[in-house]
């Protein structure tokens, strides 16, 4: 397993100073050190330091460095690996980047107008998958804030096709009812009284199951709302084979 962590690297010395009254929105360290004059300046300089940043790829058993990246100012925001084999993070000069997470080799740096420093997600919905952060960063501890706070989504090209299976697949559809329905119903379905999902195909066929989940009785949420994705749709039929398949 590896660990991908972003860092700041700035030396600057400091000292205590007794007495230190806290200023709002400034660089708060309880003494003396830093320059209050250079702090926050257009290259990012702290006390005459200017800093940049770096992502490491850890070995998370030993401890081994597997691939280093310097960018010339901090990696302060969130650094995100995929099951797909890359890393998303970006740097205080506003550069969104995309790193093979085995070699650590850069495979996309795209300019965005403003300072990364917050987290990045990815998710896919309806066949296409999406990238999304923050871009600028007016925080006093951005070394130099730069950009107008904006949030960034960027996507893939859709797949070809989404495919669904023919077939509904109860055990898949264990996992839906876990994640949206047991919560409320219990894993077993028995949690709410008058409403025992056990017995539910004595009253309802499949046809009326997926019916009553698409347009259901308060205080029972729509979990499937409109309009509805190629993934609804499996879903739906999965949690409904699911609940039919109980003795």
């Amino acid at each position: 397993m590896t660990i991908f962590v972003g860092a700041v690297d700035l030396c600057v010395a400091l000292k205590s100073v007794p007495g230190t009254e806290y200023v709002p929105r400034a660089l708060n360290m309880g003494g003396g050190g830093v320059a209050p004059t250079t702090f926050g300046a257009a290259d990012g300089r702290v006390g005459g330091e200017k800093p940049s940043g770096w992502v490491t790829a850890v070995d998370a058993n030993t401890g081994a460095v597997r691939w280093k990246y310097h960018s010339d100012t901090p990696v302060i925001g969130g650094v995100t690996p995929t099951a797909g084999g890359i890393v998303l993070t970006g740097d205080n000069a506003g550069n969104f980047l995309v790193f093979d997470s085995d070699s650590g080799k850069v495979l996309l740096q795209r300019p965005t107008g403003g300072a990364l420093a917050g987290g990045v997600v990815t998710y896919a919905r309806a066949g296409k998958q999406y990238v999304a952060f923050t871009s600028g960063n007016v925080s006093p501890t951005a070394f130099g804030a730069v950009g107008r706070p904006s949030i960034v989504v960027m996507a893939l090209p859709a797949t070809a096709a989404t495919t669904v299976a023919t077939a509904a697949d109860p055990t898949r559809g264990k996992q839906v009812y876990t994640q949206a329905c047991a919560g409320c119903h219990g894993p077993e379905g028995d949690r709410i009284a008058g409403k025992d999902l056990k017995s539910i195909k004595t009253r309802m066929n499949a046809q009326k199951i997926a019916a009553f989940i698409l347009n259901p009785v308060l205080p029972m949420p729509r979990i499937f709302p409109e309009p509805r994705i190629a993934e609804d749709e499996r879903d739906l039929h999965d949690v409904v084979a699911y609940v039919a398949s109980w003795p």
